[in-house]
């Protein structure tokens, strides 16, 4: 190579490495002015154009404006019965399904209503708990695809907690599991994939009150539905394979047949042996043609009804 072209191929090079590169910046992109406190975070898309939402809410009422643009309301949760000292709030969402929580700490009462998403009254609610809804999440708890909402609430008498927790079907309200009660603070529960199943667990810290605590994992101990057995081998199976002189062919799960055909490469019949009953079946080939006479070595097919099996006779 030319030495001054090669320098000026270095410098270029040089020059690309050092040259600075375009980097995008983040900068505040718009803000909007609230009229009240309110709280506001991003939800996933609501109206189907791909685009997170933004919810606002100010404890009795949930505005979710579209993301895509500057605040435009797209839906509209408002708590009817909402009291003094009540807080209603989103609390958890999937799979279409939005739950919202109404808490009055004070009189330590809660309810939930779970909301199809843009619907505008709930699919179902729950009745009032005695007591404030803690912690709770959404998954497939039994491994049939359908989406389970667990969650739990505490009461205080002023010297202790008493803590319950239910699941039940996100779509319907159904319950799914009865009330559980401990005396003692629940935390939880939390739900996940713990044991790496294809159903969801729930995981529970109790502290009870005896002072002792625990880590509970609750999840579904269906067992698999196994299909009927069926032979190792559905057909024809034989030993030993290559065989001098004699071969046990075994004929499992086939409808009855009347006999076994023997045939050679050629497709000409060699020994036709007689079968009795069905099912699991053996038969003897003593390498004999039926005429008595010694097979010679080589390739053969055993044949049973529309099942074929290849054999070798080495003499």
């Amino acid at each position: 190579m030319n030495s001054r072209l090669g320098a000026t191929l270095a410098l270029l090079s040089l020059a690309a490495l050092t040259a600075p590169q375009a980097m995008a910046q983040i900068v505040q992109k718009w803000t909007v002015a609230e009229s009240d406190v309110v709280v506001s975070w991003a939800w996933p898309d609501l109206n189907g154009d791909g685009i997170q939402e933004l919810v606002m809410e100010d404890g009795v009422s949930s505005w979710f404006f579209d993301g895509a643009d500057t605040y435009t309301q797209v839906w509209l949760v408002e708590d009817s019965s909402s009291s003094t000292n009540t807080l209603f709030q989103l609390w958890q969402q999937k799979a279409g399904f939005l739950v919202f929580r109404q808490q009055n700490a004070v009189d330590q009462q809660s309810r939930l209503d779970v909301y199809p998403a843009g619907a505008a009254s709930p699919a179902w609610s729950t009745a009032v708990l005695p007591g404030n809804i803690t912690e709770g999440g959404i998954g497939d708890l039994d491994g049939d695809g359908q989406q389970e909402l667990a969650y739990s609430w505490h009461s205080w008498d002023g010297s202790a907690y008493t803590s319950h927790w239910t699941v039940r079907n996100l779509a319907t309200g159904a319950v799914e599991l009865a009330e559980q009660t401990g005396d003692g603070f629940l935390a939880g529960p939390f739900v996940g994939n713990v044991e790496g199943s294809e159903a969801d667990e729930l995981l529970l810290n109790w502290y009870w009150t005896s002072g002792t605590s625990e880590l509970v994992c609750w999840g579904t101990n269906a067992v698999a539905v196994t299909p009927p057995q069926r032979p190792e081998s559905m057909g024809l199976s034989a030993r030993p394979n290559p065989f001098n002189p004699l071969c046990i062919i075994r004929l499992d799960g086939l409808a009855p047949a009347p006999d076994l055909g023997i045939f050679n490469v050629l497709g000409e019949e060699v020994r036709r042996l007689p079968l009795a009953g069905s099912g699991t079946r053996e038969v003897v080939w003593d390498g004999l043609d039926q005429r008595g006479r010694p097979a010679p070595s080589g390739a053969y097919v055993a044949r049973a009804g529309s099942q074929s099996l290849r054999i070798t006779l080495a003499r």
